[in-house]
């Protein structure tokens, strides 16, 4: 939510209202009133990371788009909501996968079969138990992300560096 950072009048803005989110909530995820992640395309895992950050104050967000007209075409439903839960359940896994596949104390060839195989069989259940209410589009990606990493996991495979590595 880029709005929320484009000035400090906005910014200031969002924290009263995550503050306010926080003090009613009994459960509250956070004690603390923070900023929104933005997606950054060159940092790993990024998506994951502003999505749970998101989840962890819907409440919050709802208030401030509710009470900030520009905001209110961008008003998300439940069905929205569901679909972010869905997304960051499967970017949790890709982010496992690429924190251990970031290791710089061992060397990660030789398992990196594993892990495209761990993720393949993650998507695999995804898969499986998604709702046939789920958005034709989150299904689409989902089956492209499983395509896509059999691909690779094949890749791997038939490399001589990864059945050399796995020997050693």
């Amino acid at each position: 939510m880029r709005s929320v950072r484009s000035s400090p009048q906005q910014r200031k803005a969002w924290l009263a209202e995550v503050a306010m989110s926080l003090k009613k909530a009994e459960n509250a995820t956070s004690q603390v009133a923070l900023m929104l992640i933005l997606d950054v395309k060159t940092r790993w895992s990024s998506t994951h990371q502003m999505l749970r950050r998101a989840l962890d104050f819907r409440q919050a967000i709802d208030d401030f788009v509710a009470k900030t007209r520009d905001l209110r075409p961008y008003e998300l439903s439940d069905a929205d909501w569901a679909g972010i839960e869905l997304v960051t359940q499967w970017l949790k896994a890709f982010r496992s996968a690429t924190t251990q596949m970031s290791t710089t104390k061992r060397p990660m060839l030789s398992s990196a079969h594993a892990i495209f195989r761990g993720l393949q069989e993650s998507l695999q259940d995804d898969l499986a138990a998604l709702p046939d209410s789920a958005p034709r589009k989150l299904q689409s990606a989902l089956t492209s992300a499983h395509r896509k990493l059999s691909d690779y996991y094949f890749k791997v495979d038939e490399s001589p560096f990864y059945v050399w590595a796995s020997s050693m």
